[in-house]
């Protein structure tokens, strides 16, 4: 009988892990396991239900319906949240299939499903969904432009076979009649190989609901992969997923400006808030649709929306943030930096993506050398490229920014990302300290004195590490190209908004000689000039003079301050715009 067919277990290699993320789903998981147990003599499965907090039995439907199946309960961590926290699980696989729990798979789907993989070698496949009445269920998308959003706008479900440049969503069913590419399909339904699934990394918890499987599938395309849809492959849509709310439907069109930041950048994401925002003027009748106008208008408002809940303060959860390390050609410091975060990245507590950017030594290498760090290489050098990149790749927020060469403790990390977490603080640093052991008399006596300077230690910038919580991602959208990435973002908010952590400090390694110092205090001013002329030489001038209290600190001032005035010299002799960096520390 049916119901005796096993699930293979963590120990035991499956053809495919099938990874169902329930919330109060009791009245549908029983009939997918049901289907999914016919579908195990002909397939080695493996099942991991990841339960997010349900209220309805789901868990206890779930257990009944046998010990093989591995059950994860969480609190409410969201879809990507879900999917990743079976992702972590061990076990070996060739394929893994998401699927929400109120699907069913008529006899012979999972197979034929499987076999679409394994006949056309594809990354990922997506089946035809049909509804339980026999109807097409429109599961094809385009990549959303700001046109494809007007258009949807003004004529929503009007003209469907209107062009494909003013929709995103595919609406003839000579499209679903045919296998073919998709741009990006709905996250109920996907099939990918195992080494894509490593390969693209976790599933962007930032989005919670929503927008996650467009960036999923963008991310699958970025990496030069297609993905395949197959009509030969049917999957039923029988309960009603998701449900909706008034803060569901609000936080569908919120994602998508969020979606728009993370790939486009913040002015683009404002044009695309316009057209939601003229969207939802244009449905005033529709229930919920104020509410979606408000609050597209006030980002204040995005943070009340519905979300991964919270865990205590100080107990770092799976994945309690991202680190982007941009890294170009850092092979001989990065081991040192990557080594005390090694084993949160191995077991899950935190997502580590090192962007390795135009290098032509082996900084990738030493990466994939620690179990847990994702890599991503980049042709161009660019670091503004690589901390958008980098940005875009991490599964999770709050998302801390760690130069190659800084060293810090995961217990840093976790402080800091629980200091995000007060009402208010938008951005966040731990403490530095500058390590000049191995500098000359004259670059020790500047760091000295810089140590010394309140506003400078109450700054972003300088330490070689930040980190911003969803409020603060939404406000930058995306990195420009200055020199000095730190510096930029001081000037992005209040001091009010920002918090210097007293933790286990950034230890930050100096330059040995004068030389080498100015080559990056040519940088931090040369993005200073282009941005603003806060702080500029007169206010840092007369804050280094206030920390004079006697004849030792007033020749740390002085060597500060030559050196300072060097290097703007230096600077206006050589105005050209190029990248400066201290080699003598690597």
């Amino acid at each position: 009988m049916g119901a005796d067919r096993s699930f293979r277990a963590a120990d035991q290699h499956a053809d495919v892990c099938v990874v169902i993320v329930t919330y109060n789903s009791a009245a549908d998981i029983g009939l997918l396991l049901g289907d999914l147990r016919r579908a195990a003599d002909a397939l080695a499965i493996r099942v991991v239900v990841v339960d997010n907090g349900s209220a309805d039995g789901t868990r206890d439907v779930v257990r009944a319906g046998g010990t093989d199946i591995d059950l994860v309960e969480e609190r409410n961590i969201g879809y990507a949240g879900g999917v990743n926290a079976a992702t972590r699980r061990p076990g070996s696989y060739r394929y893994q299939v998401v699927i929400n729990p109120d699907l069913r798979l008529p006899d012979g789907a999972l197979e034929r499903w499987v076999d679409s993989a394994r006949r056309t070698g594809a990354a990922a496949v997506a089946p035809a969904m049909v509804d339980s009445d026999g109807s097409l269920h429109r599961s094809l998308h385009r990549e959303p432009t700001l046109l494809r959003a007007l258009g949807d706008a003004l004529l929503g479900d009007h003209l469907l076979g209107r062009p494909s440049a003013f929709t995103e969503r595919v609406s003839d069913p000579r499209d679903y009649s045919r296998p073919g590419t998709a741009e990006w399909v709905t996250g109920a339904a996907l099939l990918a190989r195992r080494d894509v699934v490593e390969a693209v990394g976790p599933w962007d918890e930032r989005f919670f609901l929503y927008s996650e499987e467009t960036d999923y599938c963008r991310r699958i395309r970025e990496l030069g992969h297609e993905i395949l849809f197959d009509p030969d492959v049917t999957v039923v849509h029988h309960g009603a997923g998701s449900g909706t709310s008034h803060e569901l439907d609000t936080l569908l069109a919120v994602n998508k400006v969020r979606y728009a930041a993370k790939w486009h950048g913040a002015a683009y994401a404002d044009l695309l808030r316009l057209v939601l925002v003229l969207a939802a003027l244009l449905r005033y009748r529709r229930p919920g649709s104020r509410h979606t106008r408000i609050t597209l208008l006030d980002p204040a408002r995005w943070d009340a929306l519905p979300k991964a809940e919270g865990s205590p303060a100080h107990v770092l959860p799976p994945r309690a943030a991202s680190v982007v390390i941009p890294a170009h050609n850092e092979a001989t410091v990065l081991a040192r930096t990557l080594d005390p975060l090694a084993h949160a990245a191995e077991r899950g507590a935190l997502d580590v993506v090192v962007v390795a950017n135009g290098c032509t030594d082996s900084t990738a290498r030493v990466a994939r050398s620690f179990p847990g760090v994702r890599v991503l290489e980049l042709a161009d050098g660019n670091k503004a490229a690589a901390l958008d990149a980098g940005l875009r790749a991490a599964s999770c927020v709050p998302c801390l920014f760690l130069d190659a060469d800084i060293v810090l403790t995961e217990k840093s990390v976790l402080d800091v990302v629980g200091e995000l977490g007060e009402p208010g603080v938008l951005a966040a640093r731990p403490d530095r300290v500058f390590d000049a052991s191995a500098s000359t008399f004259l670059v020790r006596r500047y760091y000295r004195c810089r140590s010394r300077v309140p506003m400078l230690n109450a700054s972003l910038w300088g330490a070689g590490v930040y980190a911003l919580g969803g409020a603060g991602l939404d406000r930058i959208g995306s990195f420009p190209d200055v020199a000095a990435d730190d510096l930029w973002l001081d000037l992005q908010f209040s001091p009010a908004e920002c918090r210097v952590v007293p933790t286990d400090p950034a230890i930050v390694t100096t330059p040995v000689g004068v030389a080498d110092l100015t080559h990056t205090l040519k940088r931090i001013y040369r993005t200073n000039r282009a941005l603003s002329d806060e702080g500029g030489a007169p206010s840092t001038a007369m804050a280094v003079l206030r920390t004079v209290r006697g004849p030792v600190s007033a020749l740390d001032a002085l060597v500060y301050l030559s050196i300072a005035a060097l290097a703007r010299l230096r600077l206006g002799l050589d105005p050209a715009e190029r990248w400066e960096r201290d080699e003598s520390s690597r």
